[in-house]
């Protein structure tokens, strides 16, 4: 079972970034150590300044920062993923609370199936409170889900206990990535 994962990524969900780039930003910022290559590509170590960057909450979070094992994941570590492809990847979870639309901001209630159609097919989706047309990208996840072709995953982090000081976005922001504004989500896969 998984903690879940704090996801930075920039806020245009087809935007993609070069992922050597962004590495060295985030072992220059501290937020990453050595890499982690034994877990995967592009995994590395929280680095000794992650926690000034993310801020937890609750009364004592408790993080391991080592494997408890060949194959474990479960442990704070960062990873960077990207997708080469042309369309973003939708991250959701089963905790993935309803979408809400940009126009009325009303609930989208049955979105599963909206977004299987909208991923498959390019269809857009009906509000049901106002009636507009709507890319799934465009929804409001309510951090608990979203689109995105290049992700900074903080493993062991469970849903809406963490969040990235503003400083680490602005910083993703203007160094350089090409990307525009960063944001971030939960997600549990």
């Amino acid at each position: 079972m998984t903690t879940g994962r704090l996801i930075l990524t920039p806020d245009d969900p087809y935007s993609l970034f070069e992922p050597e780039g962004v590495a060295v930003l985030l072992l220059e910022m501290g937020i990453v150590g050595e890499p982690l290559r034994e877990v995967a590509d592009n995994a590395f170590a929280a680095g000794e300044d992650l926690m000034r960057w993310i801020s937890f909450t609750g009364c004592s979070p408790f993080l391991r920062f080592e494997p408890s094992g060949l194959g474990d994941e479960d442990f704070c570590h960062v990873r960077i993923t990207v997708n080469r492809g042309n369309a973003p990847v939708f991250h959701a979870s089963n905790n993935t609370k309803p979408p809400l639309c940009p126009y009325c901001r009303g609930a989208v209630r049955e979105w599963r199936s909206l977004v299987e159609g909208w991923v498959a097919h390019g269809a857009p989706l009906r509000c049901e409170c106002c009636g507009n047309g709507i890319a799934a990208t465009e929804l409001n996840w309510r951090r608990y889900g979203g689109f995105a072709r290049g992700l900074v995953e903080i493993f062991s982090v469970f849903p809406g206990e963490a969040v990235p000081v503003p400083a680490l976005l602005e910083r993703l922001t203007q160094t350089g990535t090409g990307t525009g504004p960063w944001r971030y989500f939960y997600w549990k896969p």
